[in-house]
């Protein structure tokens, strides 16, 4: 047994930490290489950036030719 258990708290603490850090960094570079990250983050934030962009909800590429502005609308008014 240690005699002085002065810094025993602090090696306790130091272990703890290191401990944490790398089950941290494992389960993140799980997590990252099955790309749930990509599922969480990414993929709402395409619908949310072409909402921004061009007013429509979508995740294809092809929004911005289903933006209002680019309908073509022809008013006739007959009597």
């Amino acid at each position: 047994m240690i005699k002085s258990k002065k810094g025993q708290a602090t090696v306790e603490m130091v272990i703890l930490f290191a401990l944490i850090t790398s089950i941290w960094l494992g389960v993140n570079k799980i997590l990252k290489n099955s790309q749930v990250y990509q599922s969480i983050f990414g993929d709402p934030w395409v619908r949310l950036k072409n909402t921004i962009e061009f007013g429509v909800p979508t995740d294809s590429a092809q929004a911005g030719g289903k933006h209002p502005a680019h309908i073509v609308r022809h008013s006739t008014r007959k009597k």
